[in-house]
């Protein structure tokens, strides 16, 4: 007589699908962290379950961290600001940074510094900022911040030091002073950056050498009342769920031009005088995205949160 197979009970079923499932959820948690660590969602898109709580302490190793840097003038209030920030993202830390304070170990602690109110910056200070940009950092500009600079004590003494070396050079080499080699040996020096700094001015206009990190150009602050922000790229994460054009409450910003070759136009500023640059993306070694108008007076509260969650992980 033939022999059936005895039939499995669903408990037996469910122990051998047990193996496939796990398989299964590390293979999403695998997806999940990637899609995540790279940007193309963020962990708060994630509706099945709170994926930040999972993501950030045990993928990011703690919440991200964001500085409010801030001078002593200049446009904007950052401690406004900063109240808007942490009022988004409760979960990420969003910590105060004054200008006096500013060197190049600090910054390397912060996945995101957002600058504003910082007009008066020496050079000093921008270039800690320029060595965080090398590293990868990632900056929030806002407004006329770093567009008065000026030597300070140390680039000063430095470039004086590089003078008296130059000069000592040409002597011990015989150069007559006066003469085509001497003259040629000066107006290169003339190009030097210690040159600048001794000789031709004491205050720099403008971004100076941070131009070529935004690539875009410092033309003064407009004041115009009625002012409102078009979007000129809705694709761009910055923008996502915000209307076309709204009017914002800030009655003054600052006047651009950037090198269209190298910057994402993402939002414009028009006014009753013209149509400016509002918001624009640009990539050296880590991303900047400037901000022509004070952040915490664009009244829109899905702008903060795009900007936290394009920028800051956790």
């Amino acid at each position: 007589m033939a022999r059936f197979a005895a039939q499995e009970t669903p408990v037996e079923q469910l122990e051998k699908l047990i193996p496939n499932l796990i398989i299964l959820v590390i293979l999403l948690l695998a997806l999940l962290t990637v899609l995540t660590k790279f940007g193309w969602v963020h962990c708060t898109q994630v509706p099945v379950f709170n994926w930040c709580d999972v993501y950030c302490p045990y993928v990011e190793g703690g919440k991200s961290r964001v500085a409010v840097l801030y001078g002593t003038d200049g446009m904007g209030d950052p401690q406004a600001l900063r109240a808007l920030l942490g009022r988004q993202r409760g979960f990420t830390l969003v910590e105060p940074l004054e200008g006096t304070e500013l060197s190049a170990g600090i910054l390397k602690k912060y996945d995101l510094v957002v600058v504003e109110h910082f007009k008066t910056a020496s050079t000093r200070q921008v270039d800690a900022i320029i060595g965080y940009l090398d590293a990868g950092g990632t900056v929030v500009w806002i407004g006329d911040a770093f567009s008065s600079q000026y030597v300070d004590e140390f680039d000063l003494l430095k470039a004086g030091q590089l003078n008296d070396s130059f000069y000592s050079n040409l002597v011990s080499a015989n150069v007559t002073p006066g003469s085509k080699e001497w003259n040629d040996a000066w107006n290169a020096a003339k190009k030097q950056t210690w040159y600048k700094y001794l000789y031709n001015k004491t205050s720099l206009r403008g971004f100076d050498v941070l131009e070529d990190y935004l690539r875009a150009r410092y033309n003064g602050t407009i004041k115009s009342a009625k002012t409102e922000l078009k979007i000129v790229d809705p694709a761009h994460p910055l923008v996502k769920g915000l209307f076309k054009q709204f009017p914002i409450s800030s009655e003054e910003f600052v006047r651009v031009y950037p090198d269209a070759s190298g910057i994402n136009l993402v939002a414009q500023v028009v006014a009753p005088g013209g149509v400016y640059p509002g918001i624009l993306e640009t990539r050296y070694a880590g991303k900047i995205i400037y901000v022509a108008f004070p952040l915490e007076e664009v009244d829109s509260p899905t702008l903060l949160v795009n900007l936290l969650d394009y920028l800051a992980s956790c």
